[in-house]
């Protein structure tokens, strides 16, 4: 009964997964330029990121079911490198769910949104760490 609830469970959140990504089609090509732009830019020295090959366009459907998932922060700059280096460990659909989790509960609610206030927030404050304590680097 374990496995059975367990492959339920999983089934469904493909189903959610593909719809997200077929359903709000006209709505993904708001994002798909800018996504296709910055993709490129993603690792371009990993093999796994290689031009048509399964991790670019993993990458791509990644984020454009999260952009259809999440209109809100739709696509952010970064996005693609956190994806990135979540696809060279993880499946494509895990990672949607993953990068879900961590954009809308662990982030703060401003760190993802179109000024990216929270990461610059982050750099702040990791440049005032690094001068403080680690002066050799700072210069």
């Amino acid at each position: 009964i374990d496995f059975v609830h367990t492959y339920i469970f999983f089934s469904v959140f493909k189903v959610i997964y593909y719809y997200c990504f077929k359903k709000f089609y006209r709505f993904l090509v708001f994002f798909l330029h800018v996504i296709f732009i910055r993709h490129h830019r993603t690792f371009p020295q990993h093999h796994y990121f290689e031009p048509s090959g399964a991790g670019e366009s993993g990458l791509r459907r990644v984020l454009q079911a999260f952009a259809l998932h999440n209109p809100t922060v739709g696509y952010c700059q970064s996005l693609n490198f956190l994806t990135g280096m979540m696809l060279i460990f993880m499946q494509e659909e895990d990672v949607f769910w993953l990068l879900i989790t961590v954009v809308e509960r662990l982030l703060p609610e401003d760190y993802y949104t179109k000024n990216m206030v929270g990461t610059y927030v982050d750099q702040y404050v990791l440049a005032h760490i690094v001068k403080q304590y680690l002066p050799k680097i700072n210069r």
